[in-house]
């Protein structure tokens, strides 16, 4: 995802959208990854407590947190989907 992101940076993207209707998710660390790449650096974007007691937190890289975002949700949007929009949501102001 980063490298698709420096892409359509270079090629002149000037705004973001996600479209994640009816986005029933995919593998956790995948949504974590992109969502990291658009929250400021070393933000949590997801917290893992183990059932040992340990907690596993993912800081985001913030790659890109100037491009403006628009992120399109549904009933229908789970799992890694929602990491991403809630990781994102938590940094704007709505």
């Amino acid at each position: 995802m980063a490298s698709a992101v420096k892409d359509l940076k270079a090629k002149g993207a000037s705004a973001y959208v996600w479209d994640l209707r009816g986005n029933s998710g995919a593998l956790l660390r995948g949504g974590v990854e992109t969502a990291a790449l658009f929250v400021d650096s070393n933000l949590p974007v997801v917290f893992v407590v183990y059932k040992s007691g340990v907690v596993d937190a993912t800081l985001a890289t913030g790659m890109d947190i100037t491009t403006p975002l628009v992120v399109l949700v549904d009933a229908n949007t789970a799992s890694a989907a929602e990491v991403c929009t809630a990781a994102y949501k938590k940094m704007v102001v709505l």
